[in-house]
């Protein structure tokens, strides 16, 4: 139930009617603000609600890949077991914030104009945990960084590029007609219809945050077959990640909710099934994809053990 003043009442619908004048940043905070009026919550417990009414309009909750790869059929997206996704947002404060139509707003400001504005709002109201380290890259350092790593790349373009069409057609050629030396030829008949043909490049963000790296990265180089990784160990930057993936990329993406420092690199490359778990709003538990721990003697490490144990 509100607990509103008559002048906190018309200084809210000031601020609401700015935010409606505004950039997608002031949209967002909109969002925040009728949620704080609603609820009384902390600004940070505001900025998740607001994520979660944003992801829950662009359907990602329920359909996890619904951007990430929209076209192709889902049987071939996810291996893993998708769990039904709990909302946290009571069902009658998420109706009373759609009925403002901030919501649609924002997310076609955003897209009007993209960038990380879920981030930008993050960092000026503070939010972050300083235990984690959390600090968000301004754009010009990101377009930088991404410039530098990207110049290898663009210089040594190999054309083995297929595109997923038509692996797809080679695929089902192949299940049709097998055996497998029919799919080398297919493969060949296929690159022969594609005008283009360049090798992907793959982008990890181990700490991945609201995802600017990653959607600068879509951003910049619409163009380039791109796939793009990332990993948080916070659920809820995590969460913003994927809006705003959703919101941006252009280019296929999985995002995971882990901590990077524990993943085994040696078995989660590209093509690993740690990559099957991703984009879903209720994280996956990927422990069985980290390192083994160490083994520990009652008094030390004991690193000849830990050695042997990596190389099993």
């Amino acid at each position: 139930m509100d607990k509103r003043s008559n002048l906190e009442e018309l200084l809210y619908r000031v601020r609401l009617k700015r935010a409606r004048e505004s950039d997608a940043k002031q949209l967002f905070m909109g969002i925040m603000d009728e949620v704080y009026h609603a609820t009384g919550h902390s600004t940070r417990r505001c900025w998740e609600t607001a994520i979660e009414l944003v992801a829950d309009h662009l359907g990602i909750i329920e359909e996890p890949w619904r951007y990430s790869l929209p076209e192709l059929p889902k049987s071939r997206l996810f291996k893993g077991e998708i769990k039904p996704a709990k909302r946290e947002v009571p069902k009658d404060l998420a109706e009373r914030v759609r009925r403002t139509g901030l919501i649609e707003e924002f997310v076609e400001a955003a897209r009007a104009k993209p960038w990380d504005y879920i981030g930008e709002v993050f960092m000026e109201e503070r939010l972050a945990n300083s235990r984690l380290g959390q600090m968000l890259t301004p754009r010009s350092v990101v377009q930088l960084m991404l410039q530098m790593v990207m110049t290898d790349y663009l210089l040594k373009k190999e054309g083995v590029w297929v595109d997923a069409e038509a692996l797809l057609w080679t695929a089902d050629y192949t299940l049709r007609h097998g055996p497998p030396l029919w799919a080398s030829k297919a493969l060949e008949r296929a690159a022969k219809n594609v005008e283009s043909l360049k090798k992907p490049q793959t982008i990890l963000d181990p700490a991945v945050g609201t995802g600017r790296f990653l959607i600068e990265a879509s951003l910049m180089y619409p163009d380039e077959p791109l796939i793009l990784f990332g990993i948080d160990i916070d659920v809820w930057m995590y969460r913003a990640c994927l809006v705003n993936m959703a919101l941006f990329s252009r280019h296929p993406y999985s995002i995971v909710c882990a901590n990077s420092l524990l993943i085994d690199p040696d078995h989660t490359g590209p093509s690993s099934p740690l990559w099957d778990y991703g984009n879903l709003w209720a994280p996956a538990d990927v422990s069985k994809f980290y390192v083994k721990p160490p083994p520990i003697t009652a008094d030390q490490f004991n690193l000849a053990e830990w050695i042997k144990l990596r190389r099993k």
